[in-house]
């Protein structure tokens, strides 16, 4: 049984252990506050008619498990990065306004700053601020805090900024970019993120963008690049498009279902697929060619020869395109596939031959085997096998047998669409390598992106395309 003067120091010591988990608890959200507080005050910066706005998160870069971090490791010292003056736990923010590119960054010491940045030491203070010019070309102005470089410029044009610039330092008490636009900035994941209004761009492509009739107005383009040591990766999306480009993006589109994946083997040279509702898209291919008289053409002589508007009517969850070896042989192999709910346009297939624009072209069809016909004289055969039509450059592809979802790259689950290209099947980093022969005297260490063995695009919905270059694991 425990007497009282161990009581004592039991408590004693929780009481040390409270304190001490109170003093971090304190510590870390004065840091996430102060940091969060930086962040802010730098968008507040910010020009409210900026075209374009990027984040860079440079503690992903400097202390990132990435081949950059690798890089900056190699060739710059933790001494380095701290004589630069830069508070790294802050993302820093580039803009283009006018005819002007910018940024915005987060000090740490700035005196360091000044100094690491004007290289001729001419620094002076002046309506509250410190002022320096970068190679001549570049106005700097940092307020103790904060720091903004902006140019090319000339001297005159340097001297116009200054009032812009401590408008935007001593005046901007928020954040006056579109709204959209920062949103989108500020989710990004990787450690470039960049985003634009199209109400932002410069009148003469507005007008361009009009004449063809496409409602853009309000919406935002966002890119957002991350790099680890197993992918590259791009992810290029909208927010906010009009309600007639948005359905018109998801006319006839549906969620894959993997079905067809796994063709050829997991790992073909090439392999794409989309989720497809052939009555959705065959309504907006008819709008389509509506206002394209050419393309109204030959869609209506390709219609009354093969029942064109049947066959895509039928077609009812995903449609593929498979590429199995690289490089192309005279004869490629290719097979298009797709998921039916019905194949009674097969049932028209013996009278296509007696239509005139196939005899004007001396294009003949016959009879293969079981529903499957072939072209004559050309390496063409098509029909379908259970429920899934077939168009085929070789007839061994014939008897390609889908993998399923099973296949499915982990990263097009639940997607629109996807296209994968296997680099294992080409020579594409020699090739780099011979046409870049400097590459050679980079370190062995930063060459690992050569393992990079896959390209994989995914239109994650009708908004969102990541295209990353990695591997397979």
């Amino acid at each position: 049984m425990k007497n009282a003067g161990d009581s004592a120091v039991v408590s004693h010591k929780m009481a040390l252990v409270l304190a001490a988990v109170l003093i971090i608890v304190v510590a870390g959200l004065l840091f996430f506050l102060s940091g969060s507080s930086k962040a802010d005050s730098l968008t507040t910066a910010l020009p409210q008619d900026a075209i374009v706005v990027a984040k860079i998160d440079a503690k992903k870069l400097v202390n990132g498990d990435n081949l950059l971090a690798d890089a900056i490791d190699m060739y710059t010292s933790k001494d380095d990065l701290e004589d630069t003056g830069l508070d790294f736990r802050i993302p820093a923010y580039v803009f283009a306004f006018q005819k002007y590119g910018g940024c915005v960054v987060a000090l740490r010491e700035e005196d360091d700053f000044m100094e690491f940045a004007t290289q001729d030491g001419k620094i002076e203070r002046q309506r509250g601020l410190k002022w320096g010019s970068a190679f001549g070309n570049f106005l700097v102005a940092s307020d103790g805090q904060r720091a903004m470089v902006i140019g090319p410029a000339t001297a005159d044009e340097q001297a116009q900024l200054r009032n812009q610039v401590c408008k935007w330092l001593k005046e901007q008490d928020k954040c006056l970019v579109n709204a959209d636009v920062m949103e989108a900035v500020n989710k990004g994941e990787g450690f470039l993120t960049v985003a634009g209004s199209s109400d932002n761009l410069p009148p003469m492509i507005k007008q361009e963008i009009n004449k063809t009739g496409v409602d853009v107005k309000g919406m935002c383009l966002v890119a957002d690049l991350s790099l680890t040591r197993k992918e590259l990766a791009l992810e290029i999306g909208a927010v906010g498009m009009s309600d007639s480009l948005l359905a018109a993006s998801k006319g006839g589109s549906k969620i894959l279902s993997g079905s067809l994946a796994g063709t050829c083997g997991e790992r073909p040279f090439a392999h794409a697929e989309v989720g497809v509702n052939g009555k959705e898209f065959l309504q907006v291919l008819r709008k389509t060619f509506k206002e394209i008289p050419k393309f109204h053409k030959i869609w209506l002589e390709a219609d009354t020869a093969i029942d064109l508007d049947m066959i895509i009517q039928s077609v009812n969850g995903d449609a593929s395109i498979t590429i199995p070896e690289f490089p192309l042989s005279s004869e490629p192999a290719v097979l298009v596939q797709a998921e039916l709910e019905g194949d009674a346009f097969m049932k028209n297939v013996n009278s296509w031959n007696d239509n005139e624009w196939l005899q004007v072209r001396n294009i003949k069809i016959e009879p293969y085997r079981d529903n499957i016909y072939r072209v004559l004289d050309a390496p063409i055969y098509f029909g379908t096998k259970q429920n899934r039509l077939l168009i085929a450059t070789q007839e061994r592809m014939l008897e390609e047998t889908p993998g399923g979802k099973s296949a499915l790259p982990r990263e097009a689950e639940g997607a629109l669409a996807y296209a994968c290209i296997n680099l294992e099947k080409t020579d594409v980093w020699k090739k780099l390598w011979e046409e870049f022969p400097l590459l050679n005297l980079v370190p062995e260490k930063l060459t690992t992106f050569k393992e990079f063995n896959r390209l994989l695009f995914v239109a994650k919905d009708n908004a969102r395309v990541r295209i990353s270059l990695g591997t397979w694991d």
